[in-house]
């Protein structure tokens, strides 16, 4: 965590579907993280955020919980995750943590009633959560966690479309657009995707 230029240390793992958010989107991550230094913070499948707090004490309360084995520093917080298997996350977190980043690798409900399961496992009662998923996924994640879509957006380059973050919990940076982020005509950067995508038939 000396470094916090985090996507110069990883490589991105294209058959895990991992991309990593810019620096910025991670500092703003980051800072929300450490709004108070006593949470216990739980990083689902964001190592970029995890490896780039910044605060002793936050660092020293966080937990990574993550398939790619390469983020296993050996200090004890790092805990192995497949999200297919929420039941074989250690009791020892049950109920433990103030706040919950997630960015699952899959956007379908299918895999988003996994980590729902994770996250009622996981949460103190009344705690945060920060997801990062689709647009279109508005209305199921409303549904599983109660959260809703904010509008500071991450900026994930290498994506040809960009996600946006629901939280259970307000604050003034989510009420703030990620100037990093082109504005763009919708109805164009639709079709710009879906001529990508091969779907366009126009």
């Amino acid at each position: 965590m000396e470094d916090s230029n985090f996507s110069e240390r990883f490589e991105c793992r294209k058959d895990l579907h991992q991309y990593w958010y810019s620096q910025k989107t991670i500092d703003f991550l980051v800072s929300e993280c450490q709004h108070n230094p006593e949470w216990k913070v739980g990083f689902l499948s964001t190592p970029s955020v995890f490896f780039s707090l910044t605060n002793p004490i936050t660092m020293q309360n966080a937990v990574c919980f993550e398939y790619d084995p390469k983020f296993d520093q050996k200090d004890g917080r790092f805990v192995l995750y497949d999200f297919n298997h929420p039941e074989n996350i250690p009791k020892a977190y049950h109920g433990s943590f103030d706040l919950l980043v997630i960015d699952p690798p899959y956007i379908t409900r299918e895999v988003w009633l996994k980590y729902a399961e994770a996250i009622t496992m996981l949460l103190k009662k009344d705690a945060k959560l920060i997801i990062s998923t689709l647009d279109d996924n508005a209305e199921m994640i409303k549904e599983l966690t109660g959260c809703k879509k904010r509008v500071f957006r991450p900026y994930i380059s290498t994506l040809i479309y960009q996600f946006a973050f629901y939280t259970n919990y307000e604050s003034d940076g989510w009420g703030r657009e990620n100037e990093e982020i082109p504005k763009v005509d919708a109805e164009a950067e639709e079709k710009r995707v879906l001529k990508i995508l091969g779907l366009d038939f126009d």
